[in-house]
């Protein structure tokens, strides 16, 4: 038995392609500004785990229809594992596809191993 999970390779997309994605996911999700440039700040996101062949496949599609490439994975899971069900907010909308969890891996990119240095030198205080 397996399991699907659909991914977006922010870092392979054309600033064009992003803007796209923006406008299509703000349409055909219902997303608002600030949720769509989460998913197009460049990096790679999972926005479906856990899905059907069928489900991953139609999200595939309707990327290919804006112009955007999807990566789909299959996770070969023990037969006596079952995944728990994702929390959902009682009272919110279905959504059609899920984020990745907070400070999960994503298998395809190195692990961080030490916190990433940010330059400072350019600030300064004003009167």
């Amino acid at each position: 038995m397996y399991e699907v999970d659909v991914w977006l390779d922010g870092k392979a997309l054309t600033e064009a392609q992003l803007r796209t994605l923006k406008a299509n996911l703000q349409q055909s999700f219902k997303l608002s500004e600030t949720q769509a440039l989460l998913l197009v700040n460049g990096r790679s996101h999972r926005i479906k785990r856990s899905c059907t062949e069928k489900e991953a496949t139609q999200l595939v599609h309707q990327f290919e229809r804006w112009g955007i490439p999807l990566r789909v994975e299959h996770r070969d899971i023990p037969a006596n594992q079952q995944t728990a069900p994702e929390p959902t907010l009682k009272g919110a909308p279905p959504t059609s596809f899920t984020l990745a969890r907070a400070g999960e891996r994503i298998p395809t990119q190195p692990a961080m191993t030490e916190p990433v240095k940010v330059s400072t030198d350019h600030l300064q205080l004003l009167d």
